[in-house]
C-alpha cells in the first residue's frame, strides 16, 4: 500500500496554488507562555547533556551541537492546596453564571476563575454586577493572584490567563486566525497545573472556545459541565463541549451548583487517591471483578496499567456514580448498562494535541528526517508507525512535517503512514480527519491553508493527505506489530503501563523497526531496562535508534502471560481461539511472507509484513475489501481459493497468480486457510462465551470465519 507524496508538483496539488515552501515547525503562531512549557532559548555555558550522538552532520561535516537535558519536575510530589472550578462563556453567559452563582453556597471549598468573553475596549463591570448576587468576594483577576478557596475571579476584558502553580498570569489579549478563545488557554492550563482537580464548565455562548479546554480537563482526570440547551440563550459553546465526548453532566445553571456543592465534600476533591496495596480484601475482590468486566467487553487488560492512574480514574467515576467504594461502584456498574462503557472511555488515555511540542518537530525536521532519508532509494517508501494514535493528530502532524521536508529537499520518496490505536472510537475520529476550529492556537494560519479545509466550526484534514494515513485498531500488547519501520513515534504510552507492560512494548516496537531505525517516546518517558535494545540519539527529545540484538522476538507471546486478573467466584472458564493468534501460528510456522487476515467478505482485517508489493489502495470510495486493493494480475482465482479452504476447512495452494507490471513480472505462490475453531470439543464456525448470570454479555456470540492468505514470489 504505496502513498505517493514525493515530488514538489504533487504536493503543491493538494496546497493552495502559490504556496511559499515552509519549515518544520517554524509556522506555529502561537508557542506557549513560558510557564506553560512553551520553548525557551538555549543558555549559553556548559552542556549538561552527558554524551554527543548526531544523527546528521553539518554540511562541513562538523557535528550539531550537544543538547542540554532540562530540568525534570517531579509531579508527583506537588498537592494542589484548592480545587479550582473554571467557568468560560460568551454571550447569555452573565445570566448563567449569575443563576449559577445565586445558587452556590459560599463554603463549596472551590476557586472559581470565570473567563467570560468581553470587548477589550470598555472596561469590565463584571464584578460588581456579580457581587450583589453571592457572599462569597468577587473582583477582577490580577496579575499573581493565588487561586484562593471561596473567591471569585474574574478575566478582564482585554486580557488573556493562565494559571500555574496555582499562581494566576495575566497576558495581552491573544488571537490566531483571527479568532479568540481565551476559555481554551485557562482551561488547558488548568488542567495541565491541577491535573484532576480541575473542574470546567461551560455556559452559554456562541462558538466553540472551549471545546480544547473540555478536553484536555477530561484527559488529566478532571471534571466537565456544560450548560444545557434548554436554558442556555446560545447554545454553541455547550454543545461543542458536549461534541467532545468529554462532559460529564449536562445541566441548566442551578442543576450544576447542586453537583458542585456535592463535589466539594467528596473525597475525591479532598484528597490524593488511596494506594492499591491499602485496599481491603473485598475492595481487591470487587477491583478485579471490574477488571474481568473490561477485559471481557473490550479485551482489555487494564490490571497491566499503571494503577495510580486506573485507581483515580475509578475515582473520577464513583464520584460521578454518586458511591465511595469499590463495592458499591461494582453494584453500580451491574446496574446501569452504559456505565461500563463510561468507566471503559475514560481509562483509554487520549492526550494528544496537533503540532504538540513545537521544539521536537522542528529537531525531527533538522536531524532525524535527513538521517533516514540519506541514501535512500527512490524505490524505497519511508513507512511510519504511530501506535497509540488516539484521534490522528500525532499522525497527521508528523506527515504535514513530512510533506515540509520532502518539498524542501525536492525528494522523490514514497512515504507509508500507519496509525494505531486501541479504541475503536478514537479510530473513527481519526479517520474522518475533522478537528474544532480552536487548533487555530496549535496550528499556524499557514498551515491551516494547506493541509486544512475550513468547514463551519472545525477544521478537516485534506482528503489527499488523509488518504496518506491508514489507521487501524491495534493491541499493542496482544497484536502482532507492525513491521520494517523506519521511525515509530510512540509517545505518551509508556508512563501509563506498569513495568512488565511497558517491557513487552518495547520489545514490540524493536521488532517493527528497521536495523537502525528511529523511536520516538514521550517527554517522561525512556526505555529503562530495554536500553540493551536501543540506543539514546538525544536525552531532551527521546530519540532512540534500534540496536541490534541476539533476543528473538516471541510474536506468538500470548496474553495470558499478560493477564493476572482474578476472576470472580462462580465464572466459567472457556476457552476461545483467537483468530489473530491463529494466524500468526500459521503465518511463522509456515513461510513468514507478507499475507493478510480477512473474514468472509473478503474485508481485511489485518495486514501482515510489507504487503505493498501485491496491494495497493482502489481509486474512489475507501474500501478494505481484498479483491478491490489487489494489484492487478493477482484476482484471478482469490475468491474460489477462499471458498475451497472454507468448504476443505484447511490450506489451498495456488500457484497461478502473477503480478504484472514492471520489468520483471513475478509469478507468486498464494495459500488460503481457513482458521478453524475449536470450543469445548464442537468444531464450527460459531463461538459461545458465558459470564455469570446477570453481568452483561450473557450468551454472548462470536463468528470465527477468517481466513489467511499469504504470497511470495517463486
Amino acid at each position: 500500500m504505496n502513498f505517493k507524496v514525493a515530488s514538489s508538483a504533487q504536493l503543491t496539488a493538494i496546497t493552495r496554488p502559490g504556496a511559499q515552501t515552509l519549515l518544520c515547525g517554524g509556522l506555529l503562531s502561537l508557542p506557549l507562555p513560558r510557564h506553560l512549557g512553551g520553548v525557551k532559548k538555549k543558555e549559553t555555558g556548559k552542556s549538561t547533556a552527558k554524551r554527543k550522538l548526531p544523527i546528521a552532520r553539518k554540511a562541513d561535516g562538523t557535528a550539531e551541537p550537544e543538547t542540554t537535558v532540562p530540568a525534570v519536575v517531579d509531579e508527583s510530589t506537588r498537592v494542589p492546596s484548592v480545587p479550582v472550578v473554571g467557568v468560560g462563556a460568551s454571550a447569555g453567559g452573565l445570566e448563567a453564571f449569575t443563576q449559577l452563582l445565586t445558587h452556590l453556597t459560599p463554603d463549596t471549598g472551590f476557586a472559581f476563575v470565570l473567563v467570560q468573553h468581553l470587548d477589550p475596549r470598555h472596561a469590565s463591570i463584571l464584578p460588581k454586577l456579580l457581587s450583589a448576587k453571592t457572599r462569597m468576594p468577587v473582583r477582577e483577576a490580577a496579575e499573581g493572584d493565588v487561586l484562593k478557596q471561596n473567591v471569585v475571579l474574574v478575566l478582564p476584558a482585554d486580557q488573556s490567563i493562565a494559571v500555574s502553580d496555582g499562581v494566576l498570569s495575566l497576558s495581552p489579549r491573544l488571537e490566531s486566525a483571527g479568532l479568540h478563545h481565551p476559555v481554551d488557554v485557562f482551561l488547558r492550563s488548568l488542567a495541565m497545573d491541577q491535573k484532576s482537580l480541575a473542574i470546567a464548565v461551560i455556559l452559554s455562548g456562541s462558538g466553540s472556545d472551549g471545546a480544547l479546554g473540555v478536553r484536555a480537563v477530561k484527559d488529566e482526570g478532571g471534571i466537565v459541565f456544560a450548560q444545557d440547551e434548554k436554558s442556555a440563550q446560545h447554545a454553541g459553546m455547550p454543545q461543542s463541549a458536549i461534541a467532545t465526548g468529554c462532559v460529564d453532566f449536562v445541566l441548566p445553571p442551578e442543576g450544576i451548583a447542586r453537583e458542585l456543592a456535592r463535589l466539594g465534600g467528596h473525597s475525591y476533591v479532598l484528597q490524593q487517591p488511596v494506594p492499591a496495596a491499602a485496599l481491603r480484601p473485598r475492595e481487591e475482590t470487587s477491583l478485579s471483578q471490574i477488571y474481568t468486566l473490561l477485559r471481557n467487553t473490550s479485551g482489555i487488560d487494564f490490571s497491566q496499567y499503571q494503577q495510580t492512574t486506573i485507581q483515580r480514574r475509578l475515582q473520577r467515576r464513583m464520584v460521578l456514580a454518586r458511591v465511595e467504594n469499590h463495592d458499591d461502584y461494582l453494584a453500580y456498574v451491574l446496574k446501569e448498562k452504559d456505565e461500563l462503557g463510561g468507566l471503559l472511555n475514560d481509562l483509554l488515555i487520549k492526550t494528544t494535541r496537533c503540532l504538540r511540542d513545537v521544539a521536537m518537530f522542528e529537531f525531527l525536521a533538522q536531524r532525524v528526517f535527513p538521517s533516514i532519508m540519506k541514501d535512500r532509494p527512490t524505490k524505497e517508501p519511508l513507512r511510519v508507525w504511530v501506535p497509540a494514535c488516539s484521534t490522528g493528530e500525532e499522525a497527521y502532524s508528523l506527515l504535514i512535517c513530512l510533506l515540509e521536508w520532502i518539498e524542501r529537499s525536492q525528494s522523490r520518496t514514497e512515504v507509508q503512514i500507519f496509525a494505531s490505536d486501541i479504541s475503536e472510537s478514537a479510530i473513527s475520529q481519526a479517520r474522518n480527519g475533522s478537528y474544532p476550529e480552536n487548533i487555530s492556537a496549535d496550528v499556524s494560519a499557514e498551515r491551516l491553508g494547506r493541509f486544512f479545509i475550513r468547514n463551519g466550526l472545525h477544521y478537516e484534514i485534506k482528503p489527499a493527505l488523509r488518504k496518506m494515513c491508514v489507521f487501524a485498531k491495534h493491541d499493542l500488547l496482544r497484536a502482532p506489530p507492525f513491521s520494517r519501520m523506519d521511525l515509530v513515534s510512540c509517545r505518551n504510552l509508556l508512563i501509563y503501563l506498569g513495568r512488565a507492560a511497558q517491557e513487552r512494548v518495547l520489545s514490540t516496537l524493536h521488532y517493527a523497526l528497521k536495523p537502525d531505525a528511529i523511536l520516538l517516546l514521550g517527554g517522561s518517558e525512556g526505555v529503562g531496562e530495554a536500553s540493551h535494545l536501543f540506543h539514546q540519539i538525544d536525552k531532551r527529545y527521546k530519540v532512540y535508534s534500534k540496536q541490534p540484538t541476539a533476543e528473538h522476538f516471541r510474536l506468538n507471546y500470548l496474553a495470558q502471560n499478560y493477564l493476572p486478573v482474578k476472576l470472580p467466584r462462580g465464572e466459567e472458564r472457556t476457552s476461545e481461539v483467537d483468530p489473530e493468534g491463529e494466524a500468526n501460528r500459521i503465518t511463522l510456522a509456515r513461510y513468514s511472507h507478507p499475507g493478510v487476515l480477512i473474514n468472509e467478505d473478503m474485508t481485511i482485517l489485518q495486514f501482515r509484513g510489507d504487503t505493498s508489493r501485491y496491494i495497493r489502495p482502489s481509486t474512489g470510495k475507501a474500501s478494505l475489501n481484498l479483491v478491490h486493493m489487489l494489484r492487478e494480475g493477482l484476482q484471478l482465482g482469490l475468491r474460489s481459493a477462499v471458498l475451497k479452504a472454507q468448504k476443505q476447512e484447511g490450506p489451498v495452494r495456488n500457484r497461478k497468480s502473477q503480478r504484472r507490471g514492471g520489468p520483471n513480472p513475478q509469478r507468486l505462490f498464494r495459500e488460503a486457510e481457513f482458521l478453524d475453531c475449536v470450543l469445548g470439543g464442537q468444531r464450527g464456525k460459531s463461538l459461545e462465551t458465558r459470564t455469570p448470570a446477570g453481568w452483561p454479555g450473557k450468551d454472548r456470540r462470536r463468528e470465527c470465519g477468517n481466513f489467511a492468505v499469504e504470497a511470495r514470489a517463486c
